[in-house]
């Protein structure tokens, strides 16, 4: 499975900037065998165009429906000499598998009673 259009996903950290959300998320697939689910993927990923425009929020489940994974970008290790090619997973889409949407706002007791007829 892993990460691709398609998968489902569980958001378990969000640090939100201006334009993207970088988004700590892990893929799992149901072993047949045992019935237990195994983590087929974890990493952080960034959330930009509509997903980033969604306000993706810790402990949701989504639906991956537009991704992307590049390694163009290197660099070169100083002490070792080594060139390294970083993968970067991006998410332009999802779909919000549960009912989290947004924390609801607190709602006065005062306010409440004020709007009653009687």
């Amino acid at each position: 499975m892993g990460f691709r259009s398609g998968a489902y996903a569980k958001i378990w950290k969000v640090d939100t900037h201006e334009k993207w959300s970088k988004c700590r998320i892990s893929i799992s697939h149901k072993n047949r065998a045992t019935g237990k689910y195994e983590k087929d993927f974890q990493a952080d990923v960034m959330f930009v165009a509509n997903a980033h425009s969604q306000r993706p929020l810790e402990g949701q489940q989504i639906k991956i429906t537009e991704c992307d994974v590049t390694n163009t970008r290197s660099y070169t290790n100083p002490s070792t000499g080594q060139t390294t090619y970083p993968v970067n997973y991006t998410v332009f889409a999802y779909e919000l598998q549960d009912d989290r949407k947004e924390q609801p706002a607190a709602i006065s007791i005062d306010s409440i009673e004020s709007d009653m007829p009687f």
